[in-house]
């Protein structure tokens, strides 16, 4: 969906590396949110819009309690995607 290329610089996360090198199509990612809510997002693609700016988009599925809920697909800039979904999950 989207072509790969560098457009534009990041600052680096958690770890020292920057979102482009960082977030990978097939890597999962965790983010653990207010009342026991867990979200988990899959990679789908990375690469920027139209407009040159690198987006992610990924399969999210959200968790409460026992309670599960798959959202099919979302989209979101690197770096916000970068700094909400900051536990990588080995899969």
């Amino acid at each position: 969906m989207f072509a790969q290329m560098n457009v534009f610089s990041f600052s680096r996360g958690q770890d020292g590396k920057d979102p482009q090198s960082r977030i990978k199509v097939g890597s999962t990612y965790r983010h653990a949110g207010p009342g026991d809510i867990i979200e988990t997002a899959k990679v789908i693609d990375v690469g920027p819009d139209p407009m040159g700016i690198p987006h992610v988009v990924y399969k999210v599925q959200i968790e409460r309690g026992q309670q599960r809920q798959c959202v099919e697909r979302r989209t979101l800039n690197l770096q916000s995607f970068s700094e909400y979904f900051s536990e990588s999950i080995e899969s």
